[in-house]
């Protein structure tokens, strides 16, 4: 299973703070982008990703891509 930063609704975390154990093992396994990274880091920590935070960590990975 693979959550994307979009399939979060802005600043929410909601439905991450429900989470069963379980769950969001299955949801932290796998590879990730830099992004979905940063983004499931301030799931975890109960933080809020502002779309700025999203939109340096797409600059990033793109740039590491080059």
């Amino acid at each position: 299973m693979v959550i994307s930063p979009a399939a979060a609704p802005p600043g929410s975390t909601g439905a991450s703070r429900n989470a069963r154990a379980g769950d969001r093992a299955a949801i932290l396994s796998g590879p990730h982008t830099f992004r979905q990274f940063v983004w499931l880091w301030n799931v975890v920590q109960r933080l809020h990703t502002p779309e700025l935070h999203t939109q340096i960590a797409r600059w990033l990975e793109d740039s590491w891509e080059r």
